[in-house]
């Protein structure tokens, strides 16, 4: 299967999340990150996720998936431990349009979690296309250290600089000042250049 890499928006989108253990806590700290509506569905929350439900953050339903948990529902991610559940919450995201991750079937799932070095507004992801997520997260780990913290700073500096030119130039003019823009915004961070 051929995943197409996006960046989507999740800002206060209702996104379910079906188990209360391990790798849903993991899920569910991404999910808010991204500012996702996040209701969890699960008969028990391991202790981050009931933290997280007892200061508000998540709304928790205790229990087992029921169909009606989908209703409005944006993304679905199911992380049970038992794999006939997650594939039928990913049978029925099919039939009601919703999009689906399913933690333990990538093949069935519609999107997947790439592990993500997020600096700001500049983020880089790695994806296994969900063969290997560990490979995914010791590639990650490695490329932390090229890509620090300063990474914010130019992000917004040179979209500061990239929102004037557009706004100032246009046609040939436009594409040479925003080209020499991201040359100048590489300078100095060891990254080679459309030049190099």
């Amino acid at each position: 299967m051929s995943y197409y890499p996006l960046m989507i928006q999740l800002t206060d989108r209702p996104v379910l999340l079906v188990g209360g253990g391990r790798v849903a806590r993991r899920k569910a700290d991404a999910l808010l990150s991204a500012g996702a509506a996040l209701q969890v569905v699960a008969p028990v929350l391991c202790d981050r996720l009931a933290q997280l439900a007892a200061e508000g953050a998540v709304t928790w339903r205790q229990g087992v998936f029921a169909p009606a948990d989908l209703e409005g529902i944006f993304l679905a991610v199911a992380c049970t431990d038992r794999r006939e559940v997650n594939a039928r919450i990913g049978a029925l995201c099919r039939e009601r349009g919703v999009l689906c991750c399913l933690c333990d079937d990538a093949e069935q799932s519609d999107t997947i979690f790439p592990a993500v070095i997020k600096r700001g507004a500049f983020q880089l992801a790695v994806s296994t296309g969900g063969k290997n997520p560990g490979l995914a997260r010791e590639v990650k780990k490695r490329l932390s250290h090229q890509f620090g913290p300063e990474y914010a700073a130019l992000c917004q500096e040179s979209g500061r600089a990239r929102r004037a030119i557009l706004r100032a130039a246009q046609g040939a003019e436009r594409e040479a000042l925003l080209r020499q823009l991201d040359a100048a915004a590489l300078e100095g961070t060891g990254l080679p250049t459309e030049e190099d």
